[in-house]
């Protein structure tokens, strides 16, 4: 099934997603996940290591209960960073659910059926705001309203992308976003 993006849903909005990609079939997704305005409210790194904020660490809580409510989705290498998430997440063939109490759904040509990418990454987002806003009274705005993700094809890329992943906290002090970095790069 090929997902149709209809603008008159989402005026003014342009997708990201490949037309001709079906992201509800199998298949490994590096998945980055961004908070709004890029604003460094997930954690610190010092040294390149990550320090959890509250809201850090409720992201972490739920990226890790994603297959609790997707079980068609496996995690692999995940990091959260102080202005976002990356994670490398596979979808698995699709079939019977692996638990009989979650029901599989689909609503009609241009919704996004329940073990899409899109469905694990709103699911996700919608997980952290609500948590955050219910355990921590946090309020506003959590994250950015889209999402990037690139298709894995292969061993060599997938090994590429872990190594991105786990060593991109010791890369956060060059980083642009960081608003650290900003402060101490020289003008050239």
């Amino acid at each position: 099934m090929i997902m149709v993006f209809d603008s008159t849903l989402h005026p003014g909005h342009k997708s990201l997603r490949m037309p001709y990609r079906d992201y509800a079939s199998a298949g490994l997704y590096f998945v980055t996940i961004c908070t709004y305005d890029r604003r460094p409210s997930l954690a610190k790194i010092e040294d390149g290591k990550v320090h959890l904020t509250s809201v850090g660490e409720i992201t972490r809580e739920c990226w890790l209960q994603i297959p609790a409510h997707h079980p068609k989705a496996n995690l692999h290498a995940f990091v959260v960073m102080p202005n976002h998430v990356h994670g490398l997440l596979e979808l698995t063939t699709p079939g019977v659910p692996s638990r009989p109490d979650i029901v599989q759904r689909e609503f009609g040509p241009h919704s996004v059926p329940s073990s899409s990418l899109a469905a694990v990454v709103r699911s996700f987002k919608s997980s952290v705001t609500r948590l955050s806003r219910m355990r921590l009274g946090a309020i506003g705005e959590f994250w950015e309203r889209n999402y990037f993700e690139r298709v894995v094809r292969d061993g060599k890329e997938f090994e590429e992308v872990t190594r991105y992943i786990l060593e991109n906290p010791l890369k956060w002090k060059l980083e642009q976003e960081n608003p650290e970095a900003l402060k101490t790069q020289q003008p050239r």
